[in-house]
């Protein structure tokens, strides 16, 4: 009789398990579905360059620091996907979780400058690096333009919010 019972507590618990499981697989399939080919983790921000160019810091997330975001990357995706339809037409993707910060504008605000303190200081953020999409760089009337094949988009990591978006090599 013993037998019996604990024959059908275990089909119950492998049951719950399958169904649990079920569930998340769909809810994956969901983001998947949305998302070009994300690939594996690499260095995907070159500071150095970063700064050279835009003036922007970039930190990396260590482990203590990935604990505070709120948002995931697939979130932080679709988000992104949400806001613009051209980055669908991204060849490869890559998400970086680090603090986002741009020293100079840090400076000016504390002169006492009118700035966008979003950009000065945007804190935890994603920036997922879209590769395989032509952007053209904006600016006044008879100023020359140039092309760029990636577009970086600024994913809030707490709050989920898209901050902005930029180009730098």
């Amino acid at each position: 009789m013993k037998r019996i019972q604990y024959l059908i507590v275990f089909l119950i618990l492998a049951s719950l398990f399958a169904v649990g499981w079920v569930i998340s697989q769909s809810g994956s399939q969901q983001v998947q579905a949305v998302q070009p080919s994300v690939a594996p983790p690499r260095d995907a921000i070159d500071v150095d360059l970063l700064q050279k160019r835009w003036g922007r810091v970039f930190v990396p997330a260590d482990g203590a620091a990935q604990a505070y975001a709120k948002v995931t990357s697939e979130q932080a995706l679709v988000t992104a996907y949400q806001n613009n339809s051209q980055l669908k037409q991204a060849t490869t993707v890559y998400t970086s979780l680090g603090y986002l910060s741009d020293p100079g504008l840090n400076q000016a605000v504390q002169a006492g400058d009118k700035v966008n303190q979003i950009v000065a200081d945007s804190g935890l953020v994603w920036i997922l690096t879209f590769e395989g999409i032509q952007t053209v760089s904006s600016g006044p009337p008879g100023v020359q333009r140039s092309v760029s094949n990636e577009l970086n988009v600024v994913i809030s990591a707490v709050s989920g919010e898209k901050l902005y978006e930029f180009t730098y090599r």
